[in-house]
């Protein structure tokens, strides 16, 4: 193993279906799914805790497609499926969150994975960021940063809170919590959304994201965090 492996705790890899021309189209590339198996493979070789992650479209939800891209994600030795929500990020986007049922099928997938030692590990965001457990944490506990130092709350919320090479990190976090005191038992990501409108210059920039998050309000805490927070 090379010492840049040595150092890694795990590896995150999108997959996204078990088929490779599914897959591949939904990469819109290639051979994209030869190249993921092989990263997969590798990964498991050198021992490393690996997870398979993808974003299921409505077909992977239906005639038990979401079973059988779970065996074959087993049957690669994989040790986690994580499984996303379709975010929209701007008005007019073609994608479209999930419905309520999709949605109320991956948090009994989640539990039945707990409870079932022939599953792997599923873990889902419908879950875990549901109203009954932690909600969306965006902002909050987490924070994502671009590749040219943008700080946002989520990557599916691109409202800028400054630059960590001109703003620094103490300023950002300062704004975050002013501006994102609790987590939300909503989807904060599709709210801001509706109070960017029409903006089309993405990321927002600071001073129109201060604007923006006056009129936010992150609402009812999740059930979990009303007994965790003070």
């Amino acid at each position: 193993m090379s010492r840049s492996l040595d150092a890694v705790a795990a590896f995150v890899l999108r997959l996204d279906h078990f088929r490779a021309e599914e897959h591949d189209r939904i990469r819109a590339t290639a051979g994209a799914f030869d190249q993921a198996l092989a990263a997969i493979r590798a990964c498991l070789d050198a021992g490393i805790y690996t997870a398979a992650q993808t974003v299921p479209e409505p077909p992977l939800l239906c005639d038990g497609a979401l079973e059988q891209f779970l065996d074959f994600c087993r049957g690669l030795g994989i040790h986690d499926v994580m499984l996303l929500e379709p975010m929209p990020v701007r008005r007019g986007s073609p994608c479209a969150p999930l419905d309520e049922p999709s949605r109320q099928r991956l948090r009994e997938l989640h539990l039945r994975a707990v409870r079932d030692p022939a599953l792997p590990k599923v873990t889902t965001m419908s879950f875990l960021e549901g109203p009954q457990f932690l909600g969306c944490q965006a902002g909050f506990t987490f924070l994502y940063v671009g590749t040219n130092g943008e700080v946002f709350p989520c990557d599916f919320a691109p409202l800028s809170f400054g630059n960590i090479h001109e703003t620094g990190l103490d300023e950002i976090l300062a704004r975050l919590a002013r501006c994102i005191p609790a987590p939300s038992r909503n989807r904060p990501a599709l709210r801001l959304r509706e109070l960017v409108g029409d903006q089309t210059a993405l990321p927002v920039p600071w001073d129109r994201t201060e604007a923006v998050m006056k009129d936010y309000d992150s609402g009812e805490l999740p059930d979990l965090m009303k007994r965790i927070l003070p």
